[in-house]
């Protein structure tokens, strides 16, 4: 109760400041984000880490790059690199009225009517800023039909696991979903994301693109202009010491989503046990995801993090959830978490993974999560009780480091980016 209080309170501090996205200039490519994509703090501004890294590369091209923020979003304006323009008052209003909607027509009218009227929204945006291109995390259906009408060719990001068992982009869940309530076209980090969405997406003639993960490609690629990389590569590192380290990724809303394995909402009992046993023996760095300190769980978790851990000296989460992660695991010799999907990115970084959901079983709800890392042995789930972790984490780190499985996808991720380029000089636009 006192988490969807505090939603609905941020839901309305948000709409206090006008909208502006009437002001908006006409541009090339338009970026929409949310506050949870923000994951990173750059030249004081919150940083999308995904899709700002594709606004530089843009920008790098010389193309007019605009973000508007995704409602509720808080960060707009200066908060925000890009300064994104906000429209949070008018999707309030929209949601507001379609209560009365809901009471004198019923639930299934209102549904329509939002649709629509989210549709009629968005094209009144993109009539004014008139892009080439737009590329966006899960591009909801009435963005997806606007872009359509306006022969917009709009890109899913991806920022996650990508399986047949996600509600988002899993086969059984999409096979029957109309392609003008989808994205044009998927950009994907790897070749086992682009083939779970190939299952469904060639009959609905939906482009799959691997590109890698521009985020990630920034670390990893030695590029001295990159600055961004420079800046926080040149900070100094808080290790003080040579033990073994791992990283601990928290997930948000782990109460509500597997509150069976997780009662607390941070991290399943057995793992919270480990860590106080075996203590000042390793570094254990604990990274908050980017909902969790964005959003109305952050207290709540700081405190209970505080309240456990704050008497071991090798356990940190401030500095392990700001650096940006590919730093962080560089640092580590070990991953653990729930079903984070930087299972994925640890993999890259020749680090193992375990995985704490029991639910990652052959009989299980998520038995396909990970699949591609754990045929590769460089992720295991590991039975949900102290022993088992503490064997695990003694085994893992009594043998050799595994072998990356990082691709570079940097010739595919400029090939896309200049296909972008291409579409701009290309196309006269709509107007």
């Amino acid at each position: 109760m006192i988490q969807k209080l505090i939603k609905i309170s941020q839901i309305f501090y948000s709409s206090i400041k006008s909208d502006d996205w009437n002001s908006i200039n006409s541009c090339d490519v338009l970026l929409i984000c949310h506050d949870n994509n923000r994951g990173h703090n750059y030249q004081n501004q919150a940083y999308a880490h995904l899709l700002d890294s594709m606004g530089d590369l843009l920008r790098q091209k010389n193309l007019r790059i605009i973000t508007v923020a995704k409602p509720f979003s808080q960060l707009t304006g200066q908060l925000g690199y890009g300064n994104p323009l906000s429209f949070n008052q008018s999707f309030l209003w929209i949601a507001l009225q379609s209560r009365l909607i809901n009471i004198f027509q019923g639930q299934k009218k209102r549904l329509s009517w939002v649709k629509e009227k989210r549709k009629k929204l968005w094209l009144k945006i993109l009539s004014i800023a008139c892009p080439k291109v737009i590329i966006v995390i899960q591009p909801s259906s009435s963005l997806c039909q606007a872009c359509h009408s306006l022969s917009i060719p709009v890109y899913d990001l991806q920022h996650g696991i990508i399986t047949d068992q996600h509600s988002w982009y899993g086969q059984k869940y999409r096979k029957n979903t109309s392609p003008i309530d989808l994205p044009s076209g998927f950009l994907c980090w790897d070749g086992s994301s682009a083939k779970a969405l190939k299952k469904w997406t060639t009959s609905k003639r939906i482009s799959v693109d691997i590109i890698g993960n521009p985020w990630f490609q920034r670390f990893l690629v030695n590029d001295y202009q990159d600055f961004l990389v420079k800046e926080t590569i040149n900070k100094n590192l808080f290790l003080q010491n040579k033990k073994p380290t791992i990283i601990i990724t928290l997930q948000w809303g782990m109460k509500k989503h597997f509150g069976q394995y997780v009662p607390n909402g941070v991290m399943p009992y057995a793992l919270e046990r480990t860590i106080l046993k075996l203590g000042e023996n390793y570094n254990w760095l604990i990274r908050l995801h980017p909902v969790q300190i964005r959003g109305s769980e952050f207290s709540t978790i700081e405190k209970y993090l505080a309240k456990t851990f704050g008497h071991i000296k090798t356990v940190e989460w401030e500095k392990s959830s700001e650096f940006p992660l590919p730093i962080i695991l560089n640092l580590s010799d070990l991953h653990i978490t729930y079903n984070s999907s930087t299972t994925i990115e640890a993999a890259w970084m020749n680090v193992s993974t375990g995985l704490l959901d029991p639910e990652i079983r052959p009989d299980g709800n998520r038995s396909q999560y990970y699949s591609h890392e754990r045929n590769l042995k460089i992720a295991e789930t590991v039975p949900l009780n102290d022993m088992d972790i503490e064997n695990w984490i003694k085994l893992k780190l009594g043998n050799s480091k595994v072998n990356s499985i990082f691709t570079n996808y940097q010739l595919n991720l400029d090939d896309f980016i200049n296909k972008i380029v291409m579409t701009v000089n290309n196309q006269s636009g709509y107007r």
